[in-house]
């Protein structure tokens, strides 16, 4: 009885459907039998289903350890058994048809041939003609439409998010990066932008030719041939342009973006897994674009700039470097105009355009990008509950905008409302203790260098206000800036522990290049302070330029001699930021001035075009004291109209 009702009880299984594994690919899938009828099976025509056939499907063995069941083919074939004689005879009449400079494809048995030349008629207006010795693969590649005009780039002086691209693509120059196009199979799986094991493991398999000239970290003697010993998915990398950059990018440009080597390196475990993720979704139809594409383009942007100024006579990179980066913004600009976009892939798009704009040496849209970032962490209301990858960004979006905003050529006056409230999460002092490997700076430095910026702000307020200034400063403004100057006077290095930087996340050398730049800032925090809040004359801060520079050189000269530093090149080494150097080279005077000089032409060597452009300002500052010692270096940046971002 209890069987009985047992069987009742449970469900009724439903019949397993048989599988046939010789019956057409359509009865396969949907696990029926077929009738496997030649041609077209009755069971598809009966469903009005269109019937995929009997022939025998390649997968893609992914590996050694890849298992995979064994395919039988139907009983039709392709053609039928051919012995040697007519394999021979079909052979000779497709090569004499292959000799024909004009002729029509000819098939004989299994064998084809095919003129690699399209029809004339089919042939856009905006095809431009390719002389037959050209490279296979051109410098913008085709696959990705430029929607705007390249000259744009190189002239405008400004260009906004929110900018649509409006004119129809123009012709380039007949500049070419000399590659060659592999084949590249599309059946390989997309890349997960949160899987850093497959990250890994696709970083592995972009090798280059076995030249040796391409081996280490020494600039390239050329750019004609860099082919992937492993075929890459054309999901991952669209051609070999684009493998060549992104190949560079992580070998030679992901340790110069921070001053410290570090396993967490945002630009190599946020940055590259991103844009790999976007290059996979290029040739997708969609109507908006991720951030994912937007940070891909960024990437190669970045990666053109860095390979162009180890190959200056490549002046095609420069044009491929902006192409990338106006790619980049039309897709930033898409994958804002909808909500759907996590938070922290619109924070690495708009970072990595930035970054872009550091790598290129631009002085007039970095402080865009940065603005927006701000606004984002402001719309989260500075949310600290967050993923370590997203605590990173917001890190990296605070200390850029801070350095950017102390080095404004117009200073906003604010008047002091009493005390100076700053809401936990915008403030400097809850930062994480990434900043010490992402910029070589401590929470406490920092925190002092943002309290710096904000008393000037209401300290400038009060001097415009009268001919005596010193009787209308609020008290309790006073007391703030003593503190402060109690505050920084001190502080000692030795009390910091770089907690971020320990020995199973990055080499035991990085702490005292950490150390050093931290020395670096803070006594440029006191000049920063002393010039200013206190007004201080440049001539009584020999003390503090000196310790900035000795320990700027300190940090260059623990690099050479740590015992990783190989061949000993410039550009293999984690690229300095240069804050404490600018704020205290624009403060210089007398010998001072020399000792800088020679520093600012000592990091040129990293391929950093701001670095160029921060010295090429600074020896402007100074022509421009020399005419009128009294004057500001941030009045002179305002005359010029430039706007520095000191990294």
């Amino acid at each position: 009885m209890s069987e009985l009702v047992w069987d009742l009880g449970r469900r009724k299984s439903k019949p397993l459907k048989s599988i046939s594994y010789t019956g057409c690919w359509t009865c396969r899938k949907r696990r029926i039998k077929c009738d496997e009828r030649p041609g077209a099976c009755r069971t598809c025509e009966q469903a009005k289903l269109t019937c995929a056939g009997y022939d025998v499907r390649l997968i893609w063995n992914a590996g050694p350890n890849t298992s995979r069941r064994r395919i039988r083919s139907g009983y039709k074939v392709a053609c039928a058994p051919m012995t040697d004689d007519e394999v021979a005879r079909a052979l000779t009449t497709v090569e004499k048809s292959a000799i024909k400079p004009a002729a029509a494809t000819t098939t004989a048995g299994p064998f084809s041939v095919f003129s690699s030349q399209p029809p004339e008629e089919e042939a856009t207006e905006n095809d431009s003609p390719v002389d037959s010795t050209s490279i296979a693969s051109p410098l913008i590649p085709d696959s990705i439409d430029s929607g705007m005009q390249i000259n744009d780039c190189l002239d405008e002086d400004t260009i906004e998010i929110s900018r649509a691209p409006e004119s129809p693509a123009t012709q380039l120059h007949d500049t070419r990066v000399e590659s060659t196009r592999t084949d590249l199979d599309t059946s390989s799986p997309h890349p997960s932008s949160s899987d850093s094991n497959d990250t890994a493991s696709i970083v592995d398999d972009v090798a280059v030719s076995p030249s040796t000239r391409w081996l280490g970290h020494n600039p390239p003697e050329d750019v004609e041939l860099i082919l992937p010993e492993h075929n890459l998915a054309s999901s991952i990398i669209e051609d070999t342009t684009a493998s060549m950059l992104m190949h560079h990018y992580m070998q030679h440009v992901v340790h110069l973006m921070q001053p410290v080597s570090h396993s967490r390196n945002p630009w190599r475990t946020v940055y590259l897994p991103l844009a790999l993720q976007g290059s996979s979704q290029l040739d997708v139809p969609r109507r908006f674009h991720s951030a994912s594409v937007a940070v891909f383009h960024s990437v190669l942007s970045i990666a053109a700039v860095n390979l162009q100024s180890m190959r200056s006579e490549q002046e095609g990179l420069q044009q491929l470097a902006c192409h990338h980066k106006q790619r980049a913004l039309v897709a930033l600009q898409s994958a804002l105009s909808t909500k759907s976009t996590p938070y922290k892939d619109i924070m690495t798009a708009i970072l990595s355009l930035v970054s872009a704009d550091i790598m290129d040496g631009g002085m007039s849209d970095h402080w865009i990008h940065l603005e927006a970032g701000i606004k984002l962490q402001a719309s989260r209301h500075y949310s600290m509950l967050v993923s370590r990858e997203t605590c990173l960004l917001n890190n990296i979006c605070k200390m850029l905008h801070l350095f950017g905003q102390t080095t404004l050529p117009i200073l906003t006056p604010k008047p002091w409302p009493g005390y100076d409230h700053v809401p936990r999460g915008a403030d400097f002092y809850s930062l994480e203790p990434s900043i010490e490997f992402l910029y070589g700076i401590t929470t406490s430095i920092a925190g002092a260098i943002f309290t710096i910026y904000r008393l000037s702000q209401y300290v400038a307020y009060y001097r415009d206000q009268s001919p005596r200034p010193e009787q209308e400063f609020p008290a309790t403004l006073l007391e703030a800036c003593e503190a402060l100057a109690d505050a920084l006077g001190s502080y000692t290095i030795t009390t910091e522990t770089f907690s971020s930087i320990s020995p199973t996340e990055a080499e035991g050398h990085m702490v005292d290049i950490a150390r050093a730049q931290a020395k670096a800032f803070h006594n440029a925090a006191l000049i920063y302070y002393y010039r200013s809040i206190q007004q201080c004359s440049r001539d009584c801060l020999y003390q503090e330029q000196r310790a900035v520079l000795d320990a700027m050189n300190e940090a260059e000269e623990l690099k050479v001699k740590s015992p990783t530093a190989g061949s000993g090149e410039q550009s293999s080494f984690p690229a300095p930021i240069t804050w404490p150097a600018f704020v205290a080279s624009c403060e210089a005077v007398g010998e001072e001035r020399q000792a800088w000089d020679g520093w600012w032409r000592r990091v040129q060597g990293y391929g950093m075009r701001n670095y160029g452009q921060q010295y090429e300002t600074v020896c402007r500052i100074w022509e421009r004291m020399d005419e009128n010692e009294s004057g500001d270096w941030r009045e002179i940046l305002a005359g010029l109209g430039v706007r520095i971002l000191p990294v």
